[in-house]
C-alpha cells in the first residue's frame, strides 16, 4: 500500500473503532472523552453511519482510490472547521476541539503521505527513463 492508501486505512480504522464504541457502549464512550451521553438513539445511530462510512475508507485503501484520497483532504478539514465552530458557538462541548483536532491531522497526514508518494513516482519514472526499456 501506498503512504497515502496507509494514511486513509488508518482513518477508517478510527472511524470503525469509534463507531462500534458509540453504536455499543455510548454510555461508557462519550463521558470518557468529555462528552454527556445522551439517552436517545442518536449515538448509536451515529456510530452505526461512523462504521458504514469508515468501512469505504478501508475499501478505497484497500483498492488504491486515489480520487476518493483526494476528496477527504477538504472534507476532513471541514469536519475540523465544523466541529470548532459547534464548540465555539456554545452548541457543543469542547471536546468537538479534540475531535476536530483529529479530523485535521488526518487531512494533512493524508495530503503529506500524497505528496511524498508522488514526488517518489517521478523520482521512480525518472529512473526507468535514465535506464531505458
Amino acid at each position: 500500500m501506498s503512504r497515502t492508501a496507509i494514511s486513509v486505512y488508518v482513518w477508517g480504522l478510527y472511524l470503525v473503532s469509534a463507531g462500534t464504541l458509540l453504536a455499543l457502549i455510548p454510555g461508557i464512550f462519550l463521558p470518557l472523552v468529555g462528552v454527556p451521553a445522551p439517552a436517545d438513539f442518536w449515538p448509536r445511530f451515529l456510530g452505526i453511519v461512523f462504521i458504514v462510512l469508515g468501512g469505504f475508507f478501508l475499501v478505497a485503501a484497500k483498492n488504491n482510490l486515489g480520487p476518493f484520497f483526494r476528496a477527504t483532504i477538504p472534507a476532513r478539514i471541514f469536519g475540523w472547521l465544523g466541529l470548532s465552530t459547534l464548540y465555539l458557538t456554545g452548541l457543543g462541548p469542547k471536546a468537538l476541539l479534540f475531535f476536530g483536532l483529529i479530523d485535521l491531522i488526518g487531512a494533512i497526514s493524508t495530503a503529506v503521505a500524497m505528496k511524498i508518494d508522488r514526488e517518489g513516482l517521478k523520482g521512480q519514472q525518472g529512473q526507468q527513463r535514465l535506464q531505458g526499456p
